[in-house]
């Protein structure tokens, strides 16, 4: 069911995903699947070298998603991943492993047979963070989890991929955001043949769940802003489940002189500022963007999502209360309006909701 004007409405899917590694919605030529990828616990002592993902493609209103097959996959161990179509039609993956690297970056061949697709060999790089050497990670030792050889420095927490369309890359780029463990964010361009992950810039500000959009045919970086102490190990939403989440506001920024990144204050889409618990953006129109942001109380959040530029807003703010504690929230256009992903911590595991919204 499609939200109607007032807010009400049910999600389309809702699913409990006990060891979730990432949710997201993919854009491909010709359709749209709504993904979500755990480290399945009843498989996972039998095939440790793959990941479950779960896929739907949804249609119109009144016609239901259509739920595809549940395919094993073969990937890195990881904390969290992210997902995304590439320009050239395969599918991107970006892996906080945390383990014998930092993060791989793989690639499937896609096709019209997703599923068959996922099955096959993909191939992957390792990678890690950007951080300059004058800018150290600096991690309280008493806060510090066993790293399993990684050093603080290495390690990455809340990846996020997307294709980033500019105006001197029409066609996109791959652009994935990482925050390190004091909760500051590295940029990486990746490089579709090699999967080499080039340094697209350091902010060296407190910021968490980053992620890069284009706005008027340029790259900009939203992200949630921490007090200075933050540190990934124990605050980190998936991760800390004693702390649990927290009110952030969001902030943005621009490319500083083509090296590294510089806070703007001034508006790029609504109510950039206000504390949330988790947000995310996409491209509505070259000047205007969809937000989606989670705020209010803790357990029982607002919902909000609507389209803006700098301080206007050009399409009504859409609102639901929620019943669960969000941790990550996922948004892409799509027809005449928005899909949605909401990620839910339920206990010591997590609930994924899809919805599509219509104005």
């Amino acid at each position: 069911m499609t939200w109607k004007r007032n807010g009400l409405g049910e999600p389309e899917v809702a699913v409990e995903v006990p060891g979730y590694m990432g949710a997201d919605i993919l854009t491909l030529a010709d359709r749209t699947l709504w993904a979500v990828v755990q480290a399945d616990p009843g498989t996972l002592a039998e095939r440790p070298g793959e990941r479950k993902w779960l896929l739907w493609e949804p249609g119109e209103a009144p016609v239901r998603p259509k739920a595809l097959e549940p395919v094993m996959a073969p990937m890195e161990r990881g904390v969290e991943c992210s997902a995304v179509v590439g320009a050239d039609g395969g599918l991107y993956v970006m892996t906080a492993s945390n383990a014998r690297s930092p993060g791989v970056v793989s690639r499937w061949e896609m096709g019209t047979d997703v599923v068959g697709a996922l099955r096959g060999p993909a191939v992957s790089r390792e990678f890690s963070a950007s951080v300059p050497p004058e800018k150290p990670v600096v991690v309280a030792p008493e806060r510090v989890w066993s790293t399993a050889g990684v050093v603080p420095e290495g390690w990455i927490f809340s990846p996020r991929l997307r294709l980033v369309k500019t105006s001197a890359a029409p066609g996109g780029v791959l652009m994935g955001t990482m925050e390190s463990a004091d909760g500051r964010t590295a940029v990486v361009e990746i490089d579709p043949r090699t999967l080499e992950a080039k340094d697209g810039g350091f902010l060296d500000a407190p910021s968490v769940d980053a992620t890069v959009v284009s706005r008027d045919g340029e790259a900009v970086l939203l992200y949630r802003a921490p007090d200075a102490g933050w540190d990934a190990y124990s605050d980190d939403a998936i991760l800390s489940f004693s702390r649990g989440g927290q009110l952030l506001p969001v902030r943005w920024a621009g490319r500083k002189d083509g090296e590294g990144w510089s806070e703007r204050t001034d508006h790029l889409v609504g109510v950039v500022g206000v504390p949330v618990y988790a947000f995310d953006v996409a491209p509505k129109s070259p000047q205007t963007l969809w937000a989606a942001y989670v705020l209010g109380e803790r357990f029982q959040p607002t919902l909000l999502v609507f389209a803006g530029a700098g301080s206007e807003i050009s399409a009504l703010p859409l609102t639901r209360v929620l019943e669960g504690e969000v941790v990550r929230l996922r948004i892409a256009a799509r027809g005449r309006g928005v899909d949605v992903c909401v990620v839910f911590r339920v206990d010591m595991s997590f609930r994924v909701e899809f919805h599509h919204l219509v104005w």
